[in-house]
């Protein structure tokens, strides 16, 4: 904000870089997921290993979260005068 950006810019900014975050963490466990389920196939009861709609919905959930937790620093970065941040670095 010191340099010119809005606050709009900045709050962008931070949730382009937490949902980037997110969505690595994302596919690298649902890779993982796909790997376990099989060994865990036993402890499922009246569930696919690999069911789709369970593994979807898993993602939503976890994504969202994830996405609610990103409004806090946003909203931090979008409220810090700039001078102060200026003096810290």
């Amino acid at each position: 904000m010191a340099l010119g950006a809005k606050s709009a810019d900045l709050v962008t900014s931070v949730f382009r870089e937490t949902l980037t975050s997110i969505a690595a963490g994302t596919i690298a466990g649902l890779v993982l997921a796909m790997i376990v389920a099989r060994s865990f196939s036993s402890v499922l009861y009246s569930v696919a290993p690999g069911d789709p709609v369970i593994l979807a919905g898993s993602v939503m959930l976890l994504f969202g979260a994830g996405a609610l937790a990103a409004c806090i620093p946003a909203w931090r970065a979008a409220r810090t005068d700039p001078m102060i941040a200026l003096r810290h670095d």
